[in-house]
């Protein structure tokens, strides 16, 4: 949709919704952010994942540190100090996070210190259909001698897209809303996200953590666009995919029996050189496998990459 599309009519688009007008008032914004709210708002504007990674494909460095500084700020004008002192209003986050946020998470989103919480949730009574999102910043962070990078740092957000109704209406646009608004904020150092079905699976952290401090050097190649649009991986992932010197991947590659029964997918395939890359379900390996194909199963790092171009996992 990104290619047929020039802006962002089939997404979802919440990133204004159910900000803090407080936390936008130079006294509490200023010490923190050193770039208008208005102008970074600005900076992604009416634009789609796939003209977002063009115009970051032109200039890395200068477009990781400012939607470094967008997100950040993003995620403070979610905050709710109010509704955080509310013993109701944190009761109801509580349990909000249980149903978004996989075991290994909680102890950033539910700290066991004082902490400030925001966002598009039921608690905030700004919930919106299929997309929630949590802020989160503890306590000790807010004072006068956090620096603007610290605060960066301190800041937490966490995206959880509700996938278990997919004949609802709206759901298309909202699974683009969601993937676009993880292009746009996966930049902030301490965030992560998650589906609520994927929330009851087992998984490693590394897998959904996006690791932002280093910048990376993705080639531009219009082929991708399918990729970014409906896989939507990370900048890193992408990278680190072109590092085996592989064409863009087909994305959910279905395997068929001799009679055209499917028998398995792969989250990742490139059929020509019969390689695939499955990330949860393992028991498909060996019908790949039992087909000709080298299958490499696991989160898109370096090590499982390495086993998928021939070395050892």
């Amino acid at each position: 949709a990104d290619l047929q599309e020039q802006g962002i009519k089939h997404v979802q688009n919440v990133m204004g919704l159910g900000h803090n007008p407080d936390m936008k008032q130079p006294k509490f914004y200023n010490p923190f952010h050193d770039t208008n709210f208005a102008t970074l708002e600005g900076s992604f504007r009416e634009r789609n994942s796939f003209a977002l990674l063009l115009d970051y494909l032109s200039d890395p460095g200068n477009k990781t540190l400012l939607w470094q500084k967008m997100a950040a700020a993003f995620a403070w004008v979610w905050l709710d100090p109010k509704k955080s002192q509310d013993t109701g209003a944190k009761q109801k986050y509580a349990y909000e996070m249980q149903e978004n946020a996989s075991a290994y998470r909680l102890n950033a989103l539910l700290p066991d210190e004082p902490f400030v919480f925001g966002g598009l949730l039921d608690s905030c009574s700004s919930s919106q259909q299929f997309i929630e999102l949590a802020a989160v910043v503890p306590q000790q962070a807010i004072k006068s001698t956090t620096s603007i990078e610290q605060m960066r740092n301190w800041l937490r957000l966490h995206i959880c897209f509700d996938d278990r109704y997919s004949q609802d209406n709206g759901y298309e646009a909202g699974f683009n809303g969601f993937w676009w608004m993880v292009n746009l904020l996966q930049f902030l150092p301490d965030m992560t996200f998650t589906s609520r079905k994927a929330v009851h699976l087992p998984q490693k952290p590394e897998a959904v953590k996006m690791q932002t401090s280093v910048v990376v050097d993705i080639q531009p190649d219009e082929s991708w666009a399918e990729i970014l649009e409906f896989g939507l991986l990370g900048a890193e992932e992408i990278a680190l995919l072109q590092s085996l010197s592989l064409p863009a991947p087909t994305v959910g590659y279905e395997l068929q029996d001799d009679d055209g029964e499917i028998i398995a997918e792969a989250d990742l395939a490139w059929p020509l050189q019969k390689q695939a890359l499955i990330i949860d379900n393992q028991e498909f390996t060996a019908l790949f496998a039992s087909k000709g194909w080298h299958v490499a199963f696991g989160p898109i790092d370096e090590n499982t990459l390495q086993h998928l171009s021939g070395g050892d996992k």
